[in-house]
């Protein structure tokens, strides 16, 4: 999950927490299955898909829905929906959209709407759960994502918008998640000089979702 997300992401977690501690819910019988739903984020600065007329970043919100593959893992739906560079709210008509499917049929298109992806699942998978120092209850999962297209690198060109495919390239990496209450969810990924999961929650507005 690269920046704009991907989360990701982004993108879920298996704890319902609140405040500095957070407790186990047992209303879900495997731990994927606090994943399943739709989650939003907030409507951000996004630069790696620009304006076609100016070359102006744009500002995007990223939603994202996970389906269960099995007891420990979701496969994710990313559709990320592209704000002209004055729209600051994401209130007026989106310009485009950017679309990781989690398909595995290796088909790509770039049309007058948007850029729609199907180079393979975005999988979450639940390893373990963790107390951090801080006390905070969160899940250590791994991220595993698709490339935008069949080049990793380039730029996209699709009607208002123009994409950067490295932008939403495909990785894997180790991170947590953490939900400060029960529909918002927190996802820290690794930074470069950390080897393994995180150890300590980052509250970045990217990495942030509420389930809708």
């Amino acid at each position: 999950m690269k920046q704009a997300i991907t989360i990701v992401a982004i993108a879920t977690a298996l704890l319902s927490a609140c405040g500095g501690g957070g407790s186990s819910s047992s209303s879900d019988s495997d731990p994927a299955d606090k994943y399943v739903g739709t989650w939003k984020g907030r409507c951000l600065p996004n630069e790696g898909v620009l304006q076609s007329a100016d070359n102006k970043i744009t500002n995007t919100v990223t939603t994202i829905k996970m389906s269960k593959v099995n007891a420990n893992t979701v496969n994710t739906e990313q559709t990320h929906t592209v704000y002209a560079n004055s729209d600051i709210t994401c209130g007026g008509t989106a310009i485009g959209s950017v679309v990781k499917t989690g398909l595995n049929t290796n088909s790509f298109s770039a049309v007058a709407n948007g850029i729609t992806s199907n180079y393979g699942q975005n999988l979450i998978t639940y390893d373990a759960s963790a107390t951090l120092a801080s006390g905070k209850k969160v899940e250590q999962v791994t991220y595993s994502e698709s490339n935008l297209g069949p080049n990793a690198n380039g730029t996209l060109s699709a009607g208002n918008i123009k994409v950067f495919a490295a932008y939403y390239s495909g990785t894997i990496f180790k991170a947590i998640v953490y939900l400060s209450d029960a529909n918002t969810l927190i996802l820290t990924p690794p930074n470069t000089t950390t080897a393994g999961y995180p150890t300590v929650v980052i509250e970045d507005l990217r990495y942030t979702f509420f389930r809708q």
